[in-house]
C-alpha cells in the first residue's frame, strides 16, 4: 500500500496455517518488502493468531473455517495512535478481511485500507461546540472514576479532572488531554473492553486539539 507518512507503522505477522506457509516463504516475502516502516514476525506457535481469533469471531463474524480452536489469519488490523502490546492485546480500530474477487481468489481492498489509514492520520475536525460534545462523551465513559462523590472516584483520578466541575479540563495538562483520547479509543485503561465509538473519539479529539491550541494562544 503506497502511503506517504512517517506516522504509520506496518507489522506483518506470518502464521503457518497452510502447507506452503513456511518460515522460508515468510522470509522471502519479508526480503521483498522495501518499506523501512515495516517489521516482520514469525508466529510459529500461532500465539497471536489464536489470541485475536476469539474476539474477532465475536465482533466481526469470523467464519467457522477459522478452525477449532480458531485462528485469525488473512486479516488486517488497524490500530489507533498509541496502541501498545504491554500485557493485554490492544483493540483494533478497524478490521479488514479479504474480499472474493472471482475464480476462488480473494484480495484486500488496498484503496479502502489506504483511506482508513489516511482518515486516522488526518487532523481532528474543528467544531464550534467541541467542549459540549466532548463533555457528553467523557461523562458517558469516565464519570464513575472522575466525578466527585462517586464511590469509584479516587483522589488521584479527581486530581487529573473532575466532571463535577463545569471547567473540568482546566486541571489537565496537554499530555493528559491527549491521553484521554487514547484511553477512550480503548488503547489502554479501563475502556479497553468497551471503547468509545470512532465518532465519539473524534469529538473528544476535536476538543482536545482546540483546547491545546487555545492555551498556546494565551500570553
Amino acid at each position: 500500500m503506497n502511503l506517504d507518512s512517517s506516522s504509520v507503522r506496518f507489522y506483518f505477522v506470518w502464521v503457518p496455517v497452510l502447507e506452503t506457509d513456511t518460515l522460508a516463504a515468510a522470509q522471502e516475502h519479508a526480503s521483498a518488502e522495501r518499506d523501512s516502516r515495516a517489521s516482520h514476525f514469525w508466529d510459529v506457535r500461532q500465539t497471536l493468531a489464536r489470541s485475536y481469533a476469539t474476539p474477532l469471531r465475536a465482533r466481526e463474524g469470523l467464519g467457522e473455517d477459522a478452525g477449532d480452536p480458531p485462528i485469525a489469519w488473512d486479516v488486517v488490523l488497524l490500530f489507533p495512535r498509541g496502541a501498545r502490546w504491554d500485557g493485554k492485546l490492544p483493540t483494533p480500530a478497524q478490521v479488514h478481511f479479504p474480499r472474493d474477487v472471482g475464480r476462488d481468489f480473494a484480495a484486500f481492498d488496498s484503496a479502502e485500507l489506504k483511506g482508513e489509514v489516511a482518515t486516522a492520520l488526518a487532523p481532528c475536525p474543528v467544531r464550534s461546540d467541541s467542549r459540549q460534545a466532548a463533555t457528553k462523551v467523557v461523562e458517558a465513559y469516565c464519570s464513575s472514576c472522575h466525578t466527585a462523590g462517586n464511590p469509584k472516584a479516587t483522589p488521584k483520578a479527581l486530581a487529573i479532572f473532575d466532571l463535577a466541575k463545569t471547567e473540568w479540563a482546566t486541571t489537565m495538562s496537554a499530555d493528559h488531554l491527549r491521553e484521554s483520547v487514547v484511553r477512550l479509543a480503548g488503547v489502554r485503561g479501563p475502556t479497553r473492553d468497551h471503547p468509545a465509538q470512532p465518532n465519539e473519539v473524534s469529538l473528544v479529539c476535536s476538543f482536545v486539539e482546540a483546547e491545546i491550541a487555545r492555551r498556546k494562544s494565551v500570553p
